[in-house]
């Protein structure tokens, strides 16, 4: 996905979940803490790493994660797009 605003051209990548086996994905118990969270969060969702520390500094762990909504990314300010992304992941995770 790419925006161009001013000139400028942003990608961000998101490796989609069927490139990855089911072994690959980590289990929510694996993703108990906020550091583990972020760790996964930056390897799948490149380029929102401002966007995850927002995320994490509310310690949001994987159980969190997972029930994280819209409303939540936009209480916590974060943009549409990035919100989409996150979102979509958050819906892949749960299938």
């Amino acid at each position: 996905m790419s925006s161009n605003v001013a000139g400028f051209s942003t990608r961000v990548p998101v490796i989609p979940l069927s490139d990855l086996s089911s072994s690959d994905l980590p289990t929510v118990k694996e993703l108990n803490t906020p550091e583990k969270l972020s760790s996964f969060l930056k390897r799948r969702l490149k380029n929102l790493d401002s966007h995850i520390n927002t995320l994490i500094a509310q310690e949001v762990d994987g159980e969190a994660f997972l029930e994280t909504t819209q409303e939540d990314l936009t209480k916590l300010e974060i943009p549409l797009g990035p919100a989409k992304k996150i979102l979509k992941l958050i819906n892949e995770i749960k299938g």
